[in-house]
């Protein structure tokens, strides 16, 4: 079994400074938890937006716990279908490469 949760944005503005909120998922939803965040999503001041999230999978009986942190452009927030791939993860080093599927882009970034 897997499943994702403790999915937070992450917010930076012109001033460096930083906001968090709380968001959740479902298979095919990704969601802030009420209207007033989704606000502070699109100001014209946001200067970066990173997602976090944690990543569990049961398997064998034994729990693990993948925690990733994907910067995010707030303009794809706006489109119907965003996908993010995560591959290359190598626990050990704490290292993954992730792509991103958006309506007329593609590209790929290792992030930690």
């Amino acid at each position: 079994m897997r499943s994702v949760s403790g999915v937070k944005f992450v917010t930076f503005d012109a001033n460096g400074k930083e906001d968090r909120i709380d968001g959740g998922y479902y298979p095919g939803v990704l969601y802030v938890y009420n209207t007033l965040t989704k606000n502070l999503l699109y100001a014209d001041n946001l200067n970066g937006l990173i997602m976090k999230f944690d990543y569990y999978e049961y398997s064998g009986g034994k729990q693990t716990v993948n925690n990733y942190s994907i910067e995010l452009n707030k303009t794809w927030l706006k489109e119907s279908l965003i996908i993010v791939k995560i591959f290359d993860v190598n626990i050990k080093r704490g290292t993954y490469n992730y792509t991103f599927e958006v309506p007329g882009v593609s590209f790929g970034k290792l992030i930690k």
